[in-house]
This record gives structure tokens, sequence and C-alpha cells, in this order.
């Protein structure tokens, strides 16, 4: 049995990328990603606030010279130290929610159409499914 060729995989594969449930998880996840990448440095350096013993005068300083000395001592290593672990922690998270509040919001537009009512984006039914996604 053969592999298929390349470019029914690539044409499978989008097809798949393309549904909206699995785009807006996707998406959701990517988010999550960046969005920890960005303030990692940030998040580096509140752990070192509040790691500090009392008497230790390493950094008690303010957060620009915190960060600077962060740079020259360690480097874009040190800005980056623990975002791997953080990014492992929440892109599950925020591709759970984001593509949970998605397919909801999907779900009550096919629900209206079938009941003839009004279930909407800003209605109680989707905000609930959404919560109890979220908080699990």
């Amino acid at each position: 049995m053969s592999a298929p060729p390349p470019a029914q995989t690539f044409l499978t594969l989008r097809g798949y990328v393309s549904d909206p449930v699995v785009a807006a998880f996707i998406a959701g996840g990517v988010a999550g990603a960046v969005s920890r990448t960005v303030v990692s440095p940030l998040e580096r350096l509140k752990i070192l606030f509040q790691i500090q013993s009392v008497g230790r005068e390493e950094y008690k300083m303010s957060v620009h010279k915190a960060l600077a000395k962060m740079w020259r001592e360690e480097g874009w290593r040190g800005f980056m130290a623990g975002n791997g672990s953080n990014c492992l922690r929440i892109v599950p998270y925020s591709a759970v929610q984001f593509g949970s509040y998605n397919f909801y919001k999907r779900v009550c537009l096919v629900l209206s159409r079938v009941l003839s009512c009004r279930f909407s984006a800003e209605n109680l039914p989707l905000k609930t499914l959404h919560i109890c996604t979220s908080d699990t």
C-alpha cells in the first residue's frame, strides 16, 4: 500500500483545517502561545521579584532597570526562560476556550434556525455553555 501523493495529502489537510471549528481551535492555541511569549520577560521578572528573600537587594529596582539587568546578565535566553512550559500549559487551554466558543456559537445559530427562535452570541445559552467548558 503506497502513501497518497503529497498534493493529495495537502488538500486533505487544507480541507480539514478550513473547517471553522478546527480553524478556531488552532487560532486559539496560536493566540495563547503568542500572548505568553510576548509577556514572557515580564512573567519571568514577576517571579524574580516574588522569590527574593528578605535582605537580598539583587532585584530591588524599577521594572525597567530590572529588565535591563536581566538582558545584560542573561540575554534573550533569560527573557524566554520558562516560556516553553508556559506555552505547553496555555496552548490547550486557549485552544479549547476559543474553539468551544465558536462551536457553541455555530450550534446556537443552527438551533435558532431549526427552532425558529432567537439564540445569539449575546444570549444566555451560549454564554452558559462557554462558561461550563472554560471552567472545567
